[in-house]
């Protein structure tokens, strides 16, 4: 309970931070802050095929096992005994088993890295003071636009058009 004061009370004072920040000092604030922010986007795009790479290591290595095991079994029908083939499939299959381990240790180990890193990006950049729904390079980008063409003269006017632009889009 204490700590979702805490946090509530952060919440409004990075807000107000950010909210009364001049034009200027806004854009520099939204372009200091864009290089991170790739970075952390970035890094989400290698989880998740970190992700499908694993699955798929261990779904080849479950479809070797499964015909392993038919290759044994047909043979050991017809001929009365294992063949080699159903034994090379179980140990690839094994063998890809093993590689996903390997491989699963190491993403883990690349993503300890990177969260030890990340407070560090976050306490260096701007990103501290923009709030985490916009913390995205498209929207930041489009931030700037309506800076630099006069379209806002601050975050809430920057805010409100990003708002307006991913309503329309969501329409359409």
């Amino acid at each position: 309970m204490k700590e979702d004061v805490i946090a509530a009370e952060n919440i409004i004072e990075r807000n107000k931070k950010i909210a009364n920040l001049e034009p200027a000092i806004l854009l520099q604030t939204l372009q200091e802050a864009i290089a991170p922010i790739k970075i952390i986007e970035n890094h989400k795009r290698d989880i998740s095929v970190s992700k499908v790479i694993y699955i798929a290591i261990f779904v080849l290595s479950g479809i070797f096992i499964l015909f392993a095991s038919l290759t044994m079994y047909i043979s050991n029908m017809i001929f009365g005994g294992i063949s080699n083939t159903g034994l090379i499939l179980l140990f690839i299959s094994v063998l890809l088993f093993l590689i996903g381990v390997l491989y699963k240790k190491k993403t883990a180990k690349k993503n300890n890295e990177y969260n030890l890193n990340i407070a560090t990006i976050f306490r260096n950049s701007g990103i501290s003071v923009i709030p985490e729904n916009y913390c995205q390079s498209v929207a930041l980008k489009a931030m700037i636009k309506y800076i630099i063409n006069g379209r806002a003269n601050n975050w809430r006017d920057c805010v409100n058009l990003w708002e307006e632009r991913h309503h329309r889009g969501n329409i359409e």
